[in-house]
């Protein structure tokens, strides 16, 4: 049953390929958008499934959920990214969850940070060590 199900998301995605507009369109395919996209192609609808990372199928690092916290923390495909949350710096300030480049390859969350951390640039959406 499990093969059939493949074989048919697979033609779908095949088929799917081809179009130029989709019935839908899922972004990101994380825990919940992976089993949503699948269900879609299964049920018939065009669907396209839009990632930012790679194909990490053949790593075992990736395979195995035992490796979750170790996956998670890979340099190679963690998303280091950050969010501007207002335009008026001084209400931005009082975001509790603001990141902070400590300079020792750790990150700070909060409000106080320790002296010399660098706060991320929300505004380039890069990683902190490019900072």
């Amino acid at each position: 049953m499990r093969l059939l199900s493949v074989i048919a998301v697979a033609k779908t995605v095949s088929l799917a390929r081809c179009a130029t507009t989709y019935d839908y369109i899922v972004v990101g395919s994380g825990p919940g958008g992976s089993p949503l996209a699948a269900n879609l192609a299964r049920a018939g609808y065009s669907t396209l499934l839009i990632e930012a990372g790679g194909d990490e199928g053949d790593n075992p690092t990736y395979r195995n959920m035992a490796n979750f916290i170790e996956a998670c923390n890979d340099e190679a495909t963690r998303w280091d990214f950050w969010v501007k949350h207002s335009d008026d710096p001084k209400q931005d300030a009082l975001f509790k969850h603001t990141t902070w480049d400590t300079g020792d390859g750790t990150f700070y969350v909060g409000l106080n940070p320790p002296a010399g951390a660098k706060v991320c640039n929300p505004t380039q959406r890069i990683p902190c060590d490019l900072c």
